[in-house]
């Protein structure tokens, strides 16, 4: 049906015609989908689809059904921790607690020096970038997992070498990829069987996941 006659069909019938939705609209649906994610609440699944539902949303209605099922998310910012390059923590200090989210958008975010990670990590960058410096870091677990999500930005996650790294995640139109920084004295093959884990899982939509080995150390630019 034309437009004109589905205006003039609403108008007869005293229904009120449906909002086009504007890109600032669909913008600030992402922003909350993103939160939310952040949050836990979202599957990585679940938080793509409905992201790619935001983008290609052609009514307002049809972004209010995106979030109506989602819980308000407070104040993500993080707080950011002096760096401290040459001293080096305890790797596992069993802890309880520790940062477990990370949120840009549109701006930066990192966390670096003397911190405690959580064993459950989730960094999102939608349109801007989160960095975490792991060389100084305390960990709460022996294992710890990295839930990335780089939406048009960038994660950029520093792991010491003396940490076992692996990588499950996957890029469209981007890249997740491990790299060496050259201060690197030691390859994860000759790494004993107890060391410290690493898992760093997610996705890159048009931005890149970047995970960089480096000495305890090393300054990392």
């Amino acid at each position: 049906m034309p437009y004109s006659e589905s205006f003039s069909s609403d108008a007869a019938d005293g229904r009120q015609p449906r909002k086009r939705a504007s890109n600032i609209a669909r913008q600030n649906v992402v922003a909350q989908l993103a939160a939310a994610y952040t949050d836990g609440q979202l599957t990585t699944d679940e938080f793509d689809h409905r992201t790619a539902q935001a983008w290609s949303a052609k009514f307002g209605d049809e972004l209010e059904a995106l979030t109506a099922d989602l819980n308000p998310v407070g104040d993500q910012s993080p707080t950011v921790a002096a760096s401290d390059p040459v001293h080096a923590p305890p790797q596992i200090s069993h802890e309880q607690g520790g940062v477990g989210n990370s949120f840009a958008l549109m701006g930066g975010v990192e966390h670096s020096g003397d911190w405690l990670i959580s064993a459950h990590h989730r960094s999102v960058a939608l349109m801007g970038g989160t960095e975490l410096n792991l060389l100084n870091a305390r960990f709460s677990a022996q294992h710890t997992c990295i839930d990335a999500a780089a939406i048009m930005g960038g994660v950029r996650i520093i792991v010491p070498d003396d940490v076992h790294v692996t990588s499950e995640g996957h890029a469209l139109m981007g890249g997740f990829e491990v790299s060496d920084h050259p201060s690197v004295t030691i390859a994860q093959r000759d790494l004993p069987p107890d060391a410290p884990a690493i898992t760093v899982t997610g996705f890159a939509l048009m931005g890149g996941v970047e995970i960089i080995r480096a000495a305890r150390n090393a300054r990392v630019e």
